[in-house]
């Protein structure tokens, strides 16, 4: 990172502290398990991780977001997302994680919120300059529980919080009680894959857990790290009864359906091969819309024992949460794929 010219920064910083001196301070702990004080609510938040992005959309508070990443945002997604928050259009979007510690100061953000793994540099240069800076890693159910309520607290939306956080733990809640007699001889193993056939999710992963608490057994629950190149023979001795397709890359049920090397797999052979559905953000990911992932997936593995009006409960959370109604053209073509 180049290094930011004195004088420079410390005009930038000046309108940074102008705008949050004397209004009273709150202290958090952030995922990362750093203390981070803010001088007062944020009025210009800068997003720099993905992730992060989706808690303040779901908090109703895309209004102070002044520049925000996002995962796998496209097509669809794109012009859905443009429709559902008025200042996308206009809002630099940023595209690496590697973001420049100049531009944030350019941008006047007063919080920062970025990524545990990611951000751990930056967020040692935001200390010196006393940008704060909210580290998030969410990658189970619970850590999607605090990060929602560290969000509210952060961003002055207690209420809000709260709302969100009743939702999840009672859709958790739905699927835990319709699943609880559940034999284990009963769980499928499945196969998550990402952007090729043959990259999957580790153990680690909350699209692993996503699986568990679905009703299901990920095949991969064993490997370490992160998203793990395999070959094919080590899938032919998963021997996956159903397969499922991260909705953000290009990877579709046909390459397997058809695909010669894969006929001999229970879950091609069965035809339970579904790519998750995707609107706005990606259900698979560690987020509030994952509770959409969860009852799909749910619904998807054990249809006799969790019956699912998806396009209700996606209505509902557009409606309560991002403050928008889907057209219902939308809504119709869920699970299309």
């Amino acid at each position: 990172m180049k290094k930011v010219k004195t004088c420079k920064l410390a005009a930038l910083l000046a309108v940074v502290l102008a705008a949050t001196s004397g209004l009273g301070e709150i202290t958090l702990t952030d995922q990362a398990g750093r203390q981070v004080t803010l001088p007062a609510p944020p009025a210009r938040v800068a997003s720099i991780y993905g992730i992060a992005t989706w808690y303040v959309y779901a908090l109703g508070a895309s209004d102070l977001l002044v520049a925000a990443a996002y995962i796998g945002l496209a097509g669809q997604a794109e012009a859905l997302v443009a429709k559902l928050d008025p200042g996308f259009s206009t809002r630099p979007r940023i595209l690496s994680p590697n973001v420049d510690l100049e531009q944030l100061l350019v941008w006047e953000a007063d919080l920062v919120l970025g990524s545990v793994v990611k951000h751990a540099d930056l967020a040692l240069l935001l200390e010196e300059v006393g940008v704060p800076i909210i580290l998030y890693q969410a990658e189970r159910w619970a850590a999607i529980r605090e990060a929602t309520w560290l969000t509210a607290q952060a961003l002055d939306r207690p209420e809000a919080g709260r709302q969100l956080l009743h939702y999840l733990d009672g859709q958790l809640a739905r699927v835990q009680e319709a699943l609880a007699a559940l034999p284990p001889e009963a769980r499928p193993r499945v196969l998550f894959c990402g952007t090729d056939p043959l990259r999957v999710a580790s153990g680690a992963m909350f699209q692993t857990q996503l699986i568990e608490l679905a009703g299901g057994e990920s095949v991969t629950s064993e490997l370490p790290g992160y998203w793990q190149n395999v070959d094919l023979e080590q899938v032919l001795v998963w021997d996956p009864q159903v397969i499922l397709i991260a909705p953000y890359g290009p990877v579709t049920p046909k390459e397997f359906l058809e695909g010669a090397d894969w006929q001999t797999i229970s879950a091609v052979r069965a035809g339970r091969v579904y790519k998750l559905p995707r609107l706005a953000a990606p259900w698979d990911i560690p987020v509030p819309e994952a509770a959409l992932g969860l009852l799909w997936l749910a619904h998807t593995l054990h249809p006799d024992l969790f019956p699912l009006d998806l396009a209700a409960e996606v209505d509902f959370f557009y409606r309560n949460f991002y403050h928008w109604r889907l057209p219902e053209e939308v809504l119709t073509r869920l699970g299309e794929e």
